[in-house]
């Protein structure tokens, strides 16, 4: 099988004078977080200078290469790149050698085909491109070129090898090319992502069944213990309709339109950020809200006599009026008017900070929207839900 190499160079400025390309070793500058220009054997590799020189009547663009760009001790890779003499026009070879500043933009020559790679000789590898993949075309005469041996060059490289154009800065996988240098899917690399994503999918879907079971099983119990059934028999007092049944409807419209506003801001940010965890919490705040109602309605005396709704369906925003009135039903019911005061900056503090917090993790994408999110939500639910608990404690019933 021939050994994938790969590159990608970025256009490589030079500031030279005429027939310096005849003497010297051309070096490039460097800058800061350049990004790789070659890849062999996992081995990334960056530019470090030029020749341009001819061995066996063939002319050759030579790329020195460094695995360590700051370390001239670590590993080479010299990319040779065949010259043809003859053209009619100048191309960047041309450039080069009459000297001045010079851009040599190598991806107008090379495109994916074959090549050769030599074995290593004292740390340094040699892949030479075949004439039929690329031939740099050269205007001017190459009998000056470099004239000095290149250390360990291998212009005899006899290993099969093709060469591809790859992003190297972030791009770091093993590709089976086609003849035409194209790489294949590749099935080791895609068939664990797909496992990855199943198995979040499993555990998301069973997170929120947790959160509803968990509700459906645990919200009676809150329920009677937190006194909330004692505060839907007080809210139930001075209905229009002269009616004294426990208003259980108000205490479930109250948390209703606090989950699912929560597991819309949660479809939105999952919407944006792209992940499904968020997906799935709206599910668990949805179902949770739904599960806790089928149990709620359960207690004797909440559902009506089908079975199916609440028996007393009046006042359905009763509670949120009542915390705020300072004569309601609670304060009848001997709430102190200090406790309602705090339940109701509570509730509103916490509901309007909660949201804002969330619209801001929605909105500012890349600056810790997560956090941001994860603190609106839980003051969103929290504060509100503490609120609650305040008023139920303190408040009497008959």
């Amino acid at each position: 099988m021939p050994v994938p190499v790969y590159y990608n160079f970025a256009p490589i400025s030079v500031n030279l004078d005429p027939n310096d390309y005849s003497t010297k070793e051309i070096i490039l500058k460097k800058s800061q977080n350049t990004p790789p220009n070659l890849r062999l054997n996992d081995i990334n590799y960056f530019a470090k200078s030029l020749y341009i020189t001819t061995q066996s009547a063939t002319s050759y663009l030579i790329i020195k290469c460094m695995a360590d760009s700051n370390d001239d001790s670590s590993d080479v890779l010299l990319f040779a790149i065949p010259l043809s003499d003859g053209s009619p026009t100048e191309s960047d070879i041309d450039n080069l050698m009459n000297g001045g500043n010079v851009e040599l933009d190598l991806h107008k020559y090379l495109k994916p085909g074959d090549a050769k790679v030599s074995s290593a000789l004292n740390h340094v590898i040699t892949v030479v491109v075949s004439n039929k993949t690329c031939s740099i075309p050269v205007k001017g005469t190459l009998t000056n070129s470099y004239k000095s041996a290149i250390t360990n060059l291998q212009l005899n490289a006899e290993t099969d090898a093709t060469i591809a154009k790859q992003d190297l800065d972030w791009v770091l996988s093993c590709d089976l090319l086609d003849e035409n240098g194209i790489a294949y899917p590749n099935p080791t690399m895609n068939e664990p992502a797909a496992q990855v994503d199943s198995a979040n999918t499993i555990t998301f879907l069973m997170m929120a069944l947790m959160i509803a079971g968990s509700a459906y099983l645990i919200g009676p119990t809150v329920y009677n213990l937190g006194g909330l059934f004692k505060l839907a028999k007080v809210l139930g007092k001075g209905a229009e309709d002269g009616s004294t049944k426990p208003n259980h409807y108000t205490l479930n419209i109250y948390w209703g339109i606090l989950l699912i506003l929560a597991a819309v801001m949660c479809i939105v940010q999952g919407g944006i950020m792209k992940k499904d965890l968020y997906y799935f919490l709206a599910i668990g705040l949805i179902f949770s809200y739904f599960a806790a109602t089928s149990a709620i309605l359960k207690l004797d005396g909440v559902a009506n006599d089908v079975g199916t709704g609440f028996r007393n369906t009046s006042g359905m925003f009763k509670y949120f009026g009542s915390i705020v009135a300072p004569e309601s039903e609670l304060t009848v019911a001997g709430l102190p008017s200090t406790i309602r005061i705090i339940a109701a900056v509570c509730f509103y503090l916490g509901s309007l900070i909660g949201l804002v917090l969330m619209i801001l993790g929605v909105s500012n994408v890349g600056k810790e929207p997560k956090l941001l999110f994860s603190i609106g939500i839980i003051l969103f639910l929290a504060l509100p839900g503490i609120s609650m608990l305040m008023v139920a404690n303190y408040v009497k019933s008959d």
